[in-house]
């Protein structure tokens, strides 16, 4: 003989990679009011399937739902559906910020010299160390 024992876990969001969960409590309204203390928005549902002979948990099913979302019909996999988030519109530039990219990519338009070569490397130290050594004779 077999009972269902449901377990109620406040969590901070509904991918199970890195989610926080915080509980157990019996009742889904307790979970709820837990997650808004923390300020977390989803609450997870285990039913366990227990044998009655040996207090053995035979089955974990769990579903993820957010709190003040829509029913349990939304749910997929244990992982509740989301919504589309549309974004802001992108305010456009000013004209100092427009100086400013139109001469950025003229300076990166034009070559400066290839320091990973290693000549062009070499002669570059070698110019370097000959300036420096000609201050201090």
């Amino acid at each position: 003989m077999t009972y269902k024992e449901k377990l109620f876990m406040a969590c901070d969001r509904a991918e199970s990679v890195s989610r926080a969960e915080f509980g157990p409590f019996r009742t889904a309204k307790d979970a709820e009011k837990q997650a808004e203390m923390l300020g977390w928005r989803y609450i997870m549902c285990y039913t366990h399937t227990v044998d009655a002979a040996t207090d053995e948990v035979l089955e974990v099913v769990f579903r993820c739902y957010e709190i003040g979302g829509p029913a349990a019909d939304n749910v997929v996999g244990g992982v509740r559906r989301s919504a589309i988030v549309s974004f802001p519109a992108v305010a456009p530039m000013t004209g100092e910020q427009q100086k400013f990219f139109e001469l950025y990519e003229e300076q990166m338009k034009e070559p400066r010299g290839n320091l990973f070569r290693r000549d062009d490397f070499v002669k570059a130290l070698l110019g370097s160390i000959t300036y420096q050594l000609k201050d201090k004779l």
